[in-house]
């Protein structure tokens, strides 16, 4: 029985590992190897599920005229930032403060830059 309730709280633990968000440093590097690797930039976009002009963005991003432009010149990499209520846990750790750190704090979302595989910024817009 007490063998049971042990698996049964390893078996809840390990599940709500699956659904935390990574880390948003975790992310950037990623998303920098992957750029390393096939030499291109790195498009970091700061986004909340919130945010009408972050969803704007991404659907025309993803149109069939636009999204072979973005995949030839970028990894691009989200970071949730800015979640409201039950929606917090979509945050990625960290994900504020990187976005402060491109000075982003004040910036609204979406935020977005360019970053090279060296993890220098392009440029950035909001």
């Amino acid at each position: 029985m007490k063998f049971s309730k042990i698996l049964m709280i390893v078996g809840l633990f390990l599940f709500q590992l699956n659904f935390a968000q990574e880390k948003a440093d975790v992310v950037l590097k990623k998303a920098l190897t992957e750029a390393k690797s096939t030499n291109k930039n790195v498009l970091l976009v700061f986004h909340a599920s919130w945010c009408k002009w972050c969803h704007v963005m991404e659907n025309n991003m993803n149109l069939p005229e636009t999204k072979p432009i973005f995949n030839k010149q970028f990894v691009t990499t989200y970071v949730d930032v800015q979640e409201r209520g039950e929606k917090k846990t979509l945050e990625n750790p960290g994900g504020e403060e990187l976005m402060n750190k491109y000075k982003g704090k004040d910036a609204g979302l979406p935020f977005w830059l360019v970053v090279n595989p060296k993890g220098e910024v392009s440029c950035g817009f909001i």
